[in-house]
C-alpha cells in the first residue's frame, strides 16, 4: 500500500469548513492527476473521533456505492473513524487528518486492509484495537503491516482543562499525557506505537514531524497551531492510500 500525502502547494482539500464544493474538488481531482490516480473511485472516511468501526466487503459493493455516494463531490463517503475492507483496487481511500493521524494496516498476502483517523479520544476508545480485531477475523493469521502518517507532536497537543486527561486516567491511558506548568499535553506517536506494537503489526514509516513547524512552514494545518494566533488557511492534508 501507498500513502500519498499532500501539503498546502496542493491547496485546501476540506469540505468541512464550509468550503467552496468546486474548489476543493478540482484541488483534489488536481492532486490525484499528478499522482496518476484519476479515473479511481474515492473512499472519503468522515471521522466522528470515537470508536467507530465500519466492514465493508466486496461481496456487497453495489449496495456501499448505493448508500454511500455523494452526488456534489463524486466520492463515497463513511462516516467512521475505522475502515476495514477488501474493495477492490479500483477504489483509493481518502483520509483528510488535521492534528490527527492516519493509519493503513495491510498485509501482503491478503485483500483484506483498515484505514484509520486516529486523535487521541480515539486512544481512549480503543479504535486502533477494535480494527485490528476485525481485520484479523477477515484477513487470518497472516503478517500485518502499518504506515502512520505525520501527526501533532506531544509539544504542541495540549489542553488547559482536564477533561480529556481524566478520560485518560479512566480508562488507562494516563501513560500518554503529562501535566506541564498547567496544560495537559497528550503523547498521541507514543500511544500510537504502542497499539500497534503489542498487536504485533510491524511499523513501516512513522512521521514525528511537529505540526506547529509544518504550519509555520505552511506544509500542512495544525488546528492547536491556528488557535495560536498564526494566520494560516485550512490546508487539511489529503492522504490517499492506494495498492502500489
Amino acid at each position: 500500500m501507498n500513502l500519498l500525502i499532500s501539503s498546502s502547494k496542493d491547496g485546501n482539500i476540506s469540505y468541512s469548513h464550509s468550503d467552496n464544493i468546486l474548489s476543493v474538488k478540482r484541488n483534489v481531482n488536481f492532486f490525484l492527476l499528478k499522482n496518476r490516480l484519476p479515473e479511481k473511485k474515492r473512499v472519503v472516511l468522515i471521522p466522528s473521533h470515537f470508536n467507530g468501526v465500519i466492514t465493508i466487503d466486496n461481496k456487497f459493493q453495489k449496495l456501499f456505492e448505493d448508500l454511500t455516494f455523494n452526488k456534489d463531490t463524486g466520492d463515497y463517503y463513511i462516516h467512521a473513524d475505522g475502515l476495514v475492507s477488501n474493495l477492490s483496487d479500483d477504489y483509493i481511500y481518502l483520509l483528510k487528518p488535521a492534528d490527527c493521524s492516519g493509519i493503513i494496516i495491510y498485509s501482503e498476502q491478503s485483500e483484506w486492509k483498515a484505514f484509520m483517523h486516529i486523535g487521541f479520544l480515539n486512544i481512549i476508545t480503543n479504535t486502533i484495537e477494535s480494527a485490528i480485531k476485525r481485520l484479523r477475523e477477515k484477513s487470518g493469521n497472516v503478517k500485518l503491516k502499518a504506515k502512520v502518517s505525520r501527526h501533532i507532536s506531544k509539544k504542541s497537543y495540549f489542553h488547559d482543562t482536564p477533561g480529556l486527561y481524566d478520560m485518560a486516567i479512566n480508562t488507562g491511558n494516563s501513560e500518554y499525557v503529562e501535566n506541564i506548568n498547567g496544560k495537559y499535553h497528550y503523547d498521541l506517536t507514543k500511544a500510537i506505537t504502542e497499539a500497534l506494537t503489542k498487536n504485533e503489526i510491524e511499523i513501516e514509516n512513522i512521521d514525528l514531524k511537529d505540526n506547529f513547524k509544518l504550519a509555520i512552514e505552511n506544509k500542512a494545518f495544525s488546528y492547536r497551531a491556528f488557535k495560536k494566533g498564526l494566520q494560516e488557511n485550512d490546508y487539511r492534508q489529503l492522504i490517499i492510500a492506494s495498492k502500489n
